[in-house]
């Protein structure tokens, strides 16, 4: 059940008491001389999103994603064995022939 003090605090946000809300009229004169920015919606209620979240590698995969995962690794080890070994190849051969 929700206690008595959240539902006031929920009431507030939804709508703060109309006594509160200041009656602001600015003047003809000040408002002329501002250069109003064109209206951007949405500007300030979403935060900047650069990336979409990732899921973390941690966390519990099943047996075909773990099987899958392991493969990949063990390719990969392959390929790179294979570019370490023709490195060490092209080296000798570069010194062969100096």
């Amino acid at each position: 059940m929700v206690k008595n003090s959240n539902k006031l605090k929920r009431a507030d946000r939804r709508a703060p008491d109309p006594g509160l809300q200041l009656d602001y009229e600015p003047s003809p004169s000040s408002s002329a001389s501002i250069t109003a920015d064109p209206y951007k919606p949405y500007q300030h209620s979403q935060p900047a999103q650069s990336q979409p979240k990732k899921r973390a590698s941690g966390a519990a995969l099943g047996k075909a994603a773990r099987a899958k995962k392991a493969k990949a690794i063990e390719r990969a080890e392959k390929t790179n064995q294979k570019f370490v070994v023709n490195k060490a190849k092209a080296q000798r051969k570069k010194l062969m022939k100096s």
